[in-house]
Parts: structure tokens; C-alpha cells; sequence
């Protein structure tokens, strides 16, 4: 118990436990890169669903694997890739 109390005060005077809790209890607040990332994340699954309703990248496994290879199903590749990268273009605030 002295070892638990001494442990306790050496991170109360390292600052430990003095952090402010945030309005109603609550999570923080959403930083910009948060925001960021959610928006890619909204925006390749709505390229998912977009692509799937519209029947690009068609793919059949069953009886003879088959795939599209067009110039819409080139494009989706490249715009899920592009799409997840797209937040770590702004380094702002970011040393």
C-alpha cells in the first residue's frame, strides 16, 4: 500500500490525472484529420455500393471465373486507391 500511495503521488506531480474532462462526459471532439478520414471512408463505400448498382467491375466466379476489364473497372481501381490517400495530402499543423 505505501508503494501504491508513492505511485499515485509521483504521477499526480508528473500531471497525470490533471487533464481536463471534456464538455457532458463525452469523447473529444472530431479533429480535421478525423474528419478527413471519415469522409474517405464515406466516399469508398459509396464508390463500392456506386459500382455495384451500376455493375462495373462485374465479376463471376461460377461456372468460369470472369472479369471485366474495362475502362470504368480501371478507373474504380484506381479511384479506390486514390480515395483512402487523399487525407494525408494535408500536413498542416502535422511537424
Amino acid at each position: 500500500l505505501d508503494r501504491a500511495v508513492e505511485v499515485a503521488a509521483a504521477l499526480e506531480v508528473r500531471g497525470y490525472g490533471a487533464a481536463r474532462r471534456t464538455p457532458r462526459g463525452g469523447a473529444a471532439p472530431w479533429s480535421r484529420h478525423d474528419i478527413a478520414f471519415a469522409a474517405a471512408a464515406a466516399v469508398v463505400t459509396a464508390l463500392a455500393i456506386g459500382a455495384r448498382v451500376a455493375g462495373v467491375a462485374a465479376f463471376e466466379v461460377y461456372p468460369r471465373i470472369v472479369a471485366s476489364w474495362d475502362a470504368a473497372t480501371f478507373a474504380l481501381c484506381a479511384a479506390l486507391v486514390a480515395v483512402p490517400l487523399l487525407p494525408f495530402l494535408d500536413r498542416r499543423g502535422i511537424e
